[in-house]
């Protein structure tokens, strides 16, 4: 016995009720309870279908959705992860290493020309740049949306501010050595492909969660 579109509305609204904000996560949560309810009418169609629902959603568990919720969040943050580090990756693979060793070159030959200490600050500020403007494409984008999206919340990888940490804490290290052009150098290039790659996989998690939740998006 299949559920009327009122049916499935009522589901959407249950979950919303439960605490589940993210409409791609609700939907996965309407296919489910769906399955259990038509399933449990098939057997007996005489069934109320409120109490059906109850039914199944006892079998959440005492903590209801919270569980699933949580281990889509994991599960689309592992996937944003993967996604991020293979676009990354492709920069050190031909033909995209010609680049980036071109990048570091021009780089290098750049910081020749600079104060050790500019360099510093060059990079701090590349490295701010880089979140910043992330951040305004990841809210620009966002602002297309009219419902929430666990993907888009916890499938978008974001990375550099642990970069410039630990790069300012091995500074000194590779300046004593005498290599700090080169270590500046590597720190820069790094904080461009990973911006880029930042980019690319916002903009394929845009695109997919467009394609495969248009209800999501304003008109």
């Amino acid at each position: 016995m299949n559920l009327n579109a009122s049916q499935i509305e009522q589901l959407y609204k249950f979950t919303e009720r439960h605490y589940v904000d993210y409409y791609d996560v609700q939907t996965e949560l309407v296919d489910h309870l769906a399955s259990g309810i038509e399933a449990r009418l098939e057997e007996n169609p005489n069934q109320v279908f409120e109490q059906v629902l109850d039914d199944v959603f006892t079998g959440f568990g005492v903590m209801g959705f919270g569980s699933f919720v949580e281990e889509k969040q994991k599960e689309v943050a592992k996937k944003g992860r993967r996604m991020f580090w293979r676009a990354f990756i492709s920069f050190f693979s031909i033909p995209k290493v010609l680049f980036s060793l071109g990048l570091a070159f021009l780089i290098y030959n750049y910081f020749k020309i600079l104060e050790l200490e500019t360099i510093k600050y060059l990079v701090i500020a590349a490295v701010l740049c880089q979140a910043l403007i992330l951040l305004f494409v990841f809210y620009k984008k966002k602002r297309s949306m009219k419902k929430s999206l666990v993907v888009w919340q916890y499938g978008v990888y974001f990375s550099a501010s642990g970069i410039l940490i630990n790069a300012f804490n091995l500074t000194p290290h590779y300046t004593m050595g005498g290599y700090y052009l080169e270590f500046m150098t590597f720190v820069l290039t790094g904080v461009i492909l990973i911006a880029f790659a930042q980019y690319s996989t916002l903009l394929k998690v845009y695109d997919k969660v467009k394609l495969e939740y248009p209800e999501a998006f304003a008109a």
